[in-house]
């Protein structure tokens, strides 16, 4: 939770200096619409920290890669885009089947479903529909502006988790402190990127899609350079490595399927 705060606090700071580029003369009376995307992303982002704290990293991540079907869907409601063509509704089948795989590979022994699955499909849906949302306001609040208050907003929320602290700030180690701040600055970098690809271009699931990569790209990091940060993922069963890489090789199959289905 402190990690969480912290992270929230980084991405605030990155952005708010970038809204001067969109000035002050904004439509205000607007100003509900990034406050609710702030919201969405802040119980989108609580979720996602909630996964990896009861499982890995290396399942979180790709399981995250449903955030494309989410976006798909709600783009066809709320942008009104065409309904959904066959090659969606097989992309979504497949995530399923991802899902049900990579929920296997990560059961903990008396339980049933996977708790980590389920808090991650759930951030995946608000980060879905918050996406959505940017395509369709950002643009005309100033790209910049909505994100930066989105991003108060969600940093405004954490001093809601100080009483889930298991200690206070200042009683975190010097290395923790230096990881943590590391990784909050390589997240803000990435979530200002997002945050222009999609709030300029107008594409929130080709967008998307790309980004879901990281699916493929944390199995990779965790094979190879995991023990540089004590990652101990690598040691688990064979069989459930074996299982987590196969979901993650379907789902990201179906990622690149629903974005090839959404221009067709």
């Amino acid at each position: 939770m402190r990690t969480f705060f912290i992270n929230n606090w980084f991405l605030a700071f990155g952005f708010v200096p970038l809204s001067f580029i969109d000035g002050f003369d904004r439509p205000w009376e607007n100003v509900w619409q990034p406050i609710l995307v702030g919201t969405l992303f802040f119980f989108g982002h609580l979720f996602t920290f909630l996964g990896i704290r009861v499982s890995d990293v290396s399942l979180v991540t790709p399981v995250l890669g449903t955030k494309t079907i989410f976006v798909a869907l709600t783009s066809s409601i709320l942008l009104h885009e065409s309904g959904l063509p066959t090659g969606m509704w097989i992309a979504a089948f497949m995530t399923a089947i991802a899902i049900l795989i990579l929920g296997w590979s990560d059961l903990k022994p008396g339980e049933i479903v996977s708790r980590g699955v389920i808090y991650t499909i759930i951030s995946a849906s608000f980060f879905g529909v918050c996406d959505t949302l940017v395509a369709r306001w950002a643009k005309d609040f100033g790209v910049f502006a909505f994100n930066a208050v989105m991003f108060v907003v969600a940093a405004v929320y954490s001093f809601g988790l100080i009483p889930f602290f298991r200690a206070p700030l200042t009683k975190m180690g010097k290395k923790a402190t230096k990881c943590i701040c590391l990784g909050a600055v390589w997240t803000t970098i990435q979530a200002i990127f997002m945050g222009i690809s999609i709030g300029f271009f107008n594409n929130p699931t080709g967008v998307n899609v790309v980004y879901s990569s990281r699916g493929l790209w944390v199995l990779v990091i965790v094979w190879f350079l995991g023990h540089h940060f004590t990652n101990s993922e690598k040691k688990s069963s064979g069989t459930g490595w074996i299982l987590r890489v196969v979901g993650t090789l379907i789902m990201t199959g179906a990622i690149i399927l629903a974005i090839v289905a959404s221009h067709k």
